[in-house]
């Protein structure tokens, strides 16, 4: 039975979600501190698990995913409604795949309603990799009509970065509360081991992570470093369009996309961690990278800039200029010690991303929402 203490939260994550104790155990277990509720998400297998104060169903992933998630999701509202239970609270994940459904579900339970926005959804480039020409116009406008939708209908809206809702900014009413922080990152395991001469990018799809600059300027220096390579490891099923740029350099290598447990075997074990992308919302690989002690090279787009302060803990470039990013990469692979140098500052930072930093601020976000302050932290503000 619910707690009479704690308020009630519907979550909404579309999945897929295929190792459901990595990706929510410890979310969960921060959130039942003054929470309970119920997660929605679909994963390889239709099923249901207790983390503490909250109960996760997962439907099957299949062909139809999105017509049976959203009937999974009204089903579920409507049941809880003529079940006489109450939620306090709707959040989305993302106001593209689940912020209609957040707001209908909001509707039928008369809760409030946030959506969290992870990613940079104005930007042409995000489309690139989906579909070309009038279609991907098309796309564009449809999700930026949905987009707008549904942030107006929001009491709370959670970026990654500030500055993230300038393009949506007549889509924000007066009283809304705004919050930026990182995203929740389980980094069990990431740690600092022993340095293999790899150039490692992790993360899909091609163009948007901006895999063909790296490529290039690898090429363009791998000569002057014959002892380093370079690991692309991703999603790519396209493995022309890969091929093709690698055109088998002996120093590229790519690996298939992994299990999220197995990713800080991958990430310790490389020399410099590097993110190209045209566009980002976070960087998630980056502040894995940062908690594994790595140097890192990111592009000056997006979040990427809040996490990487460039000389103490990493370096930038701008996105697109496979030159300056040759030259970064040219000055980390031959110099050990500024390796070292920025990989440690960049752990000592990861403190300010870890899990407990992260529950601080969304546990104070979600109360204001509620119209519950707790606590002081700066990060939420009202829209005027």
């Amino acid at each position: 039975m619910p707690s009479t203490s704690k308020q009630s939260i519907l979550l909404l994550f579309p999945g897929p979600k295929y190792d459901l104790d990595r990706q929510f155990g410890e979310r969960l277990a921060l959130l039942s501190r003054d929470f309970e509720g119920e997660v929605l998400t679909s994963g390889s297998s239709d099923e249901s698990r207790t983390y503490d104060s909250f109960c996760l169903r997962a439907i099957h992933r299949n062909r139809v995913i999105n017509i049976r998630f959203a009937l999974f999701v009204i089903g579920t509202a409507l049941r809880h409604r003529l079940g006489g239970r109450t939620f306090d609270l709707v959040v989305s994940y993302d106001p593209i795949k689940t912020g209609i459904l957040g707001i209908v579900a909001a509707r039928i339970l008369k809760a409030k309603m946030v959506t969290e926005v992870n990613g940079d959804y104005a930007e042409d480039i995000h489309y690139v990799d989906e579909v070309t020409g009038r279609k991907a116009v098309i796309k564009k406008a449809l999700y930026g009509l949905i987009i707008r939708f549904v942030l107006l209908r929001c009491s709370g809206i959670k970026t990654l970065y500030p500055g993230q809702l300038a393009p949506f900014r007549k889509s924000l009413k007066k009283g809304q509360k705004l919050a930026s922080f990182h995203d929740y990152i389980n980094l069990q395991g990431f740690s600092r081991g022993d340095e293999e001469k790899i150039v490692l990018l992790a993360g899909f799809p091609f163009y948007v992570k901006g895999v063909d600059i790296l490529i290039s300027a690898f090429k363009s220096i791998s000569d002057r470093h014959p002892d380093w390579r370079l690991k692309i490891l991703g999603w790519y099923p396209n493995r022309d369009l890969l091929d093709r740029h690698i055109a088998e350099h002996p120093k590229i290598e790519f690996h298939q996309a992994v299990h999220h447990r197995d990713m800080p075997d991958h990430v310790g074990r490389a020399g410099i961690c590097v993110l190209a992308s045209r566009t980002e919302g976070m960087g998630r690989f980056l502040i894995e990278a940062m908690t594994a002690g790595k140097p890192r090279i990111g592009t000056r787009i997006g979040g990427i800039p809040q996490i990487i302060e460039p000389g103490v803990d990493g370096l930038l470039f701008d996105a697109e200029n496979r030159e300056e990013l040759a030259a970064c990469l040219d000055l980390l692979m031959g110099d050990s010690a500024l390796r070292q140098r920025l990989g440690e500052a960049a752990q000592r930072r990861s403190l300010n991303y870890g899990t407990d930093s992260y529950y601080r601020q969304l546990r104070n976000f979600y109360f204001e929402v509620l119209g519950q302050p707790f606590g002081s932290e700066a990060t939420v503000s009202t829209e005027s």
